[in-house]
């Protein structure tokens, strides 16, 4: 659990969550648009109504697709429900055996 936690707000939020959020807000409309994400550098936890994308997650971002940038997302996520089974194995394990 605590390291499904970890690999979401120091890689995912930066990373592929920031990435599809700003993706979002640049699709959604232009500056002065009703609707603009803020920018949250440094966000201490997840939000849905800010984007945490670094500069260099911006300008990847940039070059995708939404539908390649959720792709992306589905993939990485895939790592997160293997590292927390493995977690979960390991722990059965040692409690079984040990």
């Amino acid at each position: 659990m605590l390291s499904t936690l970890l690999i979401t707000f120091a890689h995912f939020e930066p990373g592929i969550n920031g990435a599809c959020k700003w993706k979002v807000d640049q699709m959604l409309g232009s500056e002065d648009a009703k609707y603009r994400m803020p920018d949250r550098q440094r966000a201490i936890r997840p939000s849905t109504v800010a984007h945490s994308a670094t500069q260099s997650t911006k300008q990847w971002a940039e070059k995708k697709t939404i539908e390649e940038l959720v792709t992306i997302w589905g993939r990485k996520n895939h790592l997160r429900w293997a590292i927390g089974f493995s977690g979960a194995v390991a722990s059965g394990f040692a409690t079984l055996y040990y």
